[in-house]
This record gives structure tokens, sequence and C-alpha cells, in this order.
């Protein structure tokens, strides 16, 4: 009998414990530090204008948060290219490179679930 009651003093005590650490969904959720309009619209708008802007790009438009999410892997992956690579984005060196800051951002924006 004596046994009985330990256990399940010992099972009741884990389990109020266990109770006390669970997270509250407000507190398992973070807020995203890198969002659309915040960091990465500056960066498109600053290296990729005036070619993927619709005032006089002429070709895939990157002005919008659905465009830049669409196309997010091809642009992390063209501003790493060697500058001499055809596929190398600013196009032709018209604008600065994108840094390795810049490009952090992006990687980051994307592995947070693209926040606006």
């Amino acid at each position: 009998m004596i046994k009985k009651i330990l256990v399940l003093g010992v099972f009741s005590l884990s389990v109020v414990g266990c109770a006390m650490f669970k997270s509250s969904p407000s507190e398992s959720k973070t807020e995203a530090s890198v969002t659309y309009t915040k960091d990465i619209q500056p960066i498109m708008a600053a290296k990729c204008s005036p070619c993927h802007f619709p005032e006089t790009g002429k070709v895939d438009r990157l002005h919008t948060y659905a465009a830049v999410r669409k196309h997010i892997d091809d642009i992390i992956y063209r501003v790493q290219l060697d500058p001499d690579n055809k596929r190398y984005m600013p196009f032709k060196q018209k604008k600065d490179a994108v840094s390795a800051a810049e490009i952090n951002l992006f990687q980051q924006w994307k592995a947070e679930g693209f926040a606006e």
C-alpha cells in the first residue's frame, strides 16, 4: 500500500512539474527578426532597380513581396556567383554587389518563414 502511494506521489509530482515548464502558445511563438518591409525590400530597391522594378524593368519583376519570396532561392544563388559569371547579379555590375550581411538577411528571412 505504501509503495502504491509513493509511486502515485512521484507520478503526480512529475505531471505537475512538466505542466509548470510547458510553454504557452504565446511564449513559443517568436517574432521574425527579418521582415520583407523592413529589411529585404530596401535591399531589392537599392540593388535590383531599375531592371527588376516596374517603371523601366524589362525582366522578371522583383518589386513585390510575392515575387521576391517566389524567387528567393535564385536571388540568393545569383548574388553569390563570381562577378564574371554571366548569371551574376547585379547584372554587369551596374550596382554595388550584394554584401555578405545582406545575403545573410535574405537567408535569415527565408529561414524565419518570410515575414512581411
